[in-house]
């Protein structure tokens, strides 16, 4: 008996993280989408999942850009998409959360473009679950850029949005749950330090 709930105490995905922040951090604050997905594969791959998920992550934006707005397929517009130290810097520190978020938006943004209301709702969905903060940034700002592409409000598109806000609500909770923010203020997570000043 004490055999088998150790074995699924050690397969099962707990919701707090016991060492650190005295057993209050969360798992998935944030993330959901890639590290669980990640984590899955990780028996198969190893610690190369997470670089295998970080380059797929990569690619996805780029196919994501491509797909929202065709124009950007040309060689000299996916250079410079990139080679913006944003994005090589978001590399270098293992951003996997914020590449997802942003494929997801950028897919989600070219299935609104489309009218395919159900597949952008599932795909903004997706974006909100890799991080909510990343990218509902990301699905307001396509949606302003489509508004100003088509010269009318995305009503549709804002439908999904909101859908998708509802059913990510979860996540969403979540990262407010965080005890960084929960202590610190979410207002202040974006102020740099005085001291440092």
């Amino acid at each position: 008996s004490d055999v088998c709930s150790s074995d699924l105490r050690d397969h099962w995905v707990p919701l707090h993280v016991p060492s650190l922040e005295a057993g209050r951090a969360l798992t998935f604050p944030y993330g959901l989408i890639p590290w669980l997905p990640t984590a899955l594969v990780r028996p198969l791959l190893g610690d190369w999942a997470v670089t295998a998920s970080l380059v797929g992550g990569a690619l996805f934006l780029i196919a994501g850009t491509w797909h929202w707005q065709p124009r950007l397929r040309s060689p000299l517009l996916t250079a410079i998409l990139v080679l913006n130290p944003q994005l090589y810097g978001r590399l270098a520190q293992f951003q996997l959360p914020t590449f997802w978020a942003l494929g997801f938006a950028a897919f989600a943004a070219g299935e609104f473009i489309r009218a395919r209301t159900a597949r952008g709702t599932a795909l903004a969905t997706c974006a909100l679950y890799a991080h909510p903060l990343t990218g509902g940034a990301a699905l307001l700002m396509a949606a302003l850029a489509n508004a100003e592409l088509d010269r009318r409000l995305p009503w549709r598109e804002a439908l999904g949005i909101a859908i998708a806000l509802v059913l990510a609500s979860p996540a969403i909770a979540m990262l407010f749950a965080t005890p960084l923010v929960r202590e610190v203020g979410f207002g202040m997570l974006s102020k740099p330090d005085r001291k440092s000043t």
